[in-house]
């Protein structure tokens, strides 16, 4: 739990998270959708009827711009990916702001669905039935009051948005992967993750977004992409409330999973935040209610 803090430490902190790359496949994703978000607003389309909200595109600017979310985006990395064992529990020791837990989730979210691999053929049909929504006729009347040709206006731009969205996919999907993911989230993030309801990626073979479901939910609803998942990511969970899901992916849930064929979950990561004492810390780390093979802490100064 404790840490020797010298300036070699942090010195040698600081390389290795400098040495982490962001793939291509998310740099080139975050300047779509910061293209998209800037056209919207420049009035390049249509500009009396936006498609994004503003609180979206100062989103997309600070995960472009902002150094500590990409920071912690690239140290939580650093951990995961020099972890060999199959139970991992990550605290970020400091009390994040809503803003900040937000827009890492999203790194998160895109991170995985970019990942993802996705059937080029369903995309490619998708496409032409989009193209063909976009090219029908537009009838109004003289009973159209403004607030339905807003709706009209703002729907044909959000089918724009979602042809480029899907010919981006396209153009930058995977054949293979290593591992397919399942990123555990709370519901109250499901409204907050995509920029627009024209933003939601196609269904992948190998990746799963779960909002706040139980395994039996997520099984029922994703029986052919479970059995492609080795990773699982659970991001931020509330253990206190209503919506209490964590218990369901981690380690004694996760071994009877792995006992029935075709099922092998072999890494799981838990990812906490709060500052908490360094007593309050180590009762953490004694309870292990994530019960997890070993535990990180990220603290402050870190960062």
């Amino acid at each position: 739990m404790s840490k020797i803090v010298t300036n070699t430490y942090l010195d040698k902190l600081n390389l290795i998270i400098d040495e982490y790359e962001f793939s291509k496949k998310l740099e080139k994703f975050i300047e779509f959708n910061l293209d998209e978000l800037t056209n919207d607003y420049s009035g390049k389309e249509n500009r009396s009827v936006t498609l994004f909200s503003n609180e979206q595109f100062e989103k997309v600017k600070e995960i472009k711009h902002s150094k500590f979310l990409r920071k912690l985006f690239s140290y939580i990395n650093v951990i995961c990916n020099s972890f060999n064992g199959q139970f991992l529990h990550i605290h970020i020791n400091v009390d994040l702001t809503d803003e900040i837990m937000k827009n890492i989730t999203t790194f998160f979210v895109w991170d995985v669905q970019l990942s993802g691999i996705y059937n080029r053929d369903n995309i490619a049909i998708e496409i032409n039935n989009i193209i063909h929504l976009i090219n029908r006729e537009i009838i109004l009347t003289t009973e159209t009051n403004g607030r339905d040709k807003n709706r009209i206006f703002r729907e044909k731009k959000g089918l724009r948005h979602k042809k480029r969205l899907y010919e981006h996919i396209l153009e930058n999907s995977n054949e293979t992967a290593d591992l397919g993911v399942l990123l555990n989230m709370n519901i109250s993030n499901k409204n907050s993750v995509q920029i627009s309801e024209f933003s939601n990626f196609p269904n992948s073979s190998n990746c799963i977004l779960n909002f706040g479901n139980k395994m039996q939910d997520v099984y029922q609803t994703n029986l052919d992409t479970l059995q492609n998942i080795r990773k699982i990511i659970n991001l931020f969970p509330s253990i206190s409330g209503n919506s209490i899901w964590y218990g369901d992916f981690i380690k004694e849930n996760v071994d009877m999973w792995n006992a029935m064929p075709n099922y092998n979950f072999n890494k799981i990561i838990t990812i906490t935040s709060g500052e908490k004492s360094i007593e309050n810390l180590l009762k953490m780390e004694k309870y292990n209610k994530f019960q997890s093979q070993e535990s990180y802490t990220i603290f402050q100064f870190e960062l």
